[in-house]
């Protein structure tokens, strides 16, 4: 049995009242949070818990400076995109880039591409507090991104992108439909809910304008029957939504309600452009939204109403998207950007975002939306040991008088220094404990320049460095 002992520790619990506890022990066994006391009352048996701190060799942690925290819950990434990092040029809208750079790229990246590009965007989560993603992969060896949460100890939902609407799929990336949805289904059958739940698969299909009716009514009909969720990008460009209008003759949310998958196992992201029929179809379905404020802003797609989308109790989540259009995957700095544009959003009349909220979005409600709230998304009594201790002895942390304020405004990913995923700590001192960092640096650059030189993005960046 492995144990772990966090003393001295001030702690957002995050749980339903949000109690922050000072001078706090947490005791983990195997996988579990198994008690959290006074740090005082734990020394008052000190005797007795050193002896058996010898027999059952507990790793004991020091947290005075640091504040601990659940791990933070990241709904929404392309973790296939981190090798493409600042390739696309500014001022390129959605579908645009997706043609000219994305498509391009995904659709020439090899196994080994995928697994370390993966690989590099988990490392990258978890330095920066996230313990679980919902990550959505490309149409091609999502096995690999399996392989690479696996390997580092990220918690993950991974879904392989679905794509088979050859109007607007490329003929590189198009699939055919039933083998779209076979391989998903082999993908579930063969890592949902391994390496004691570690590890669950989802379905994916892209968006609307890359999947048939059909490929979605089928989705629909399996999720429903087998309890699998969805996750799919909808409502992010206003292109992309007069083109599901010209198709359709509906709007993007009220298409995936007629058909059936719109509820409480979809996580829909960005829902940036709602009108209220649709707002009220994601309330009364009771379906999760993630918002990603800095893709949608270097995309140009615009600001998602989350106070108003709060108001009307629709749980919303947060997601840094992909290193390519976001370019990086530090959820606390997409906190803060959404705590700032809920200032300025339409929002509500009765309803403001406050930074507590924020943290909700990131940490409960992205839990919920993986169906894993009783697991994770919180520290209490009998869940998941998903931690992050959070580094005070900072200049840019100091002084202390918010613990909520500190959190969204003033921290960023570099403050953390410890993680610990179901029970094991990943990331120590900074340090990942699983892999080699400087073999994953040398092999991503070397495998992003071949993905460029592949895909022929190489030639776009030289004329645009000249």
């Amino acid at each position: 049995m492995s144990k772990i002992k966090i003393i001295n520790a001030l702690v957002l619990t995050m749980d339903t009242i949000n109690r922050i506890l000072s001078d706090t022990t947490i005791m983990i066994e195997n996988d579990k949070i198994v008690d959290i006391s006074r740090t005082a009352d734990d020394d008052n048996s000190k005797q007795k818990s050193e002896k058996r701190d010898d027999i059952d060799d507990i790793d004991v942690i020091d947290a005075r400076g640091m504040i601990v925290m659940p791990g933070l819950v990241n709904c929404h990434v392309h973790t296939v995109q981190t090798l493409f990092r600042g390739v696309a040029s500014d001022g390129l809208e959605l579908l645009p880039w997706l043609q000219e750079y994305i498509y391009p790229m995904e659709s020439v990246m090899d196994r080994e591409e995928v697994y370390v590009s993966s690989l590099l965007g988990y490392a990258e989560l978890i330095r920066s507090g996230t313990t679980t993603c919902a990550d959505m992969q490309s149409v091609r060896h999502t096995d690999k991104a399996f392989q690479a949460a696996e390997k580092i100890g990220i918690r993950a939902t991974i879904a392989k992108a679905m794509m088979d609407n050859e109007e607007s799929v490329p003929e590189s990336l198009l699939e055919n439909t039933s083998d779209s949805i076979r391989e998903s289904e082999r993908l579930i059958k063969q890592w949902n809910n391994i390496d004691n739940g570690r590890l669950r698969c989802m379905f994916g299909p892209r968006f609307i304008q890359g999947c048939t009716t059909k490929l979605l009514k089928e989705i629909s009909e399996i999720m429903n029957i087998e309890n699998i969720g969805i996750h799919i990008h909808a409502a992010e460009n206003l292109q992309e939504i007069e083109n599901d209008m010209k198709r359709y003759k509906k709007r993007s949310i009220e298409i995936l309600d007629d058909l059936g998958i719109v509820g409480p196992k979809s996580i829909l992201a960005h829902c940036i452009h709602l009108s209220d029929a649709e707002v009220n179809i994601l309330s009364k379905k009771k379906a999760n939204i993630v918002h990603c404020p800095t893709s949608n802003l270097k995309l140009a797609s615009g600001i998602c109403d989350v106070p108003k989308l709060l108001e009307k109790r629709i749980n919303v989540t947060i997601g840094a998207d992909g290193a390519a259009c976001n370019d990086n995957l530090d959820l606390f700095k997409d906190m803060k950007l959404a705590a700032l544009l809920s200032r300025i959003s339409k929002g509500s009349e009765t309803f403001a975002t406050s930074a507590m909220d924020i943290l909700e979005s990131a940490t409960r409600a992205g839990a919920k939306a993986l169906g894993m709230l009783d697991r994770i998304g919180s520290i209490e009594l009998g869940k998941k040991a998903d931690l992050v201790l959070v580094s005070l002895c900072n200049p840019e942390m100091t002084p202390l008088f918010n613990i909520p304020n500190q959190l969204v405004y003033a921290t960023d990913g570099h403050n953390v220094q410890t993680v610990i995923i179901d029970g094991k700590i990943i990331l120590k001192n900074r340090k990942l404990t699983h892999i080699k960092e400087t073999d994953l640096i040398s092999d991503s650059q070397s495998m992003a320049k071949r993905i460029a030189e592949k895909s022929g993005i190489d030639r776009k960046m030289t004329n645009l460095n000249s």
